[in-house]
């Protein structure tokens, strides 16, 4: 079952992330500026989470999750 609050973070996630990869493959964002190779670790393990809820809501986002 999804709770509002795992559907928050859901959409969060999915917001960030499509903002983050919109520069790809020249560079990923992070706020402002290009991505650190820390904050690409940190973008990364957002994008496991994010497709682990993908997953357990049956949305289907392997493209946008591949290309990235």
């Amino acid at each position: 079952m999804t709770t509002k609050v795992d559907l928050e973070r859901y959409c969060e996630l999915l917001r960030q992330l499509v903002y983050a990869a919109h520069e790809l493959p020249a560079s990923v964002l992070y706020g402002a500026d290009g991505a650190t190779p820390a904050e690409c670790m940190e973008w990364m393990q957002d994008l496991l989470e994010f497709e682990q809820f993908s997953k357990s809501r049956g949305k289907s986002h392997d493209v946008f999750i591949e290309e990235c």
